[in-house]
């Protein structure tokens, strides 16, 4: 699940939330 305050970090308004959900998720867990 994407957190608001990572949205906020990262400059990601929530309409860009479909296209980057996918990546942004596969990163966090490549990180993890």
């Amino acid at each position: 699940e994407i957190l608001p305050d990572m949205l906020a970090e990262k400059g990601i308004e929530k309409t860009e939330l479909p296209q980057l959900t996918t990546e942004i998720t596969t990163k966090a867990l490549r990180d993890a």
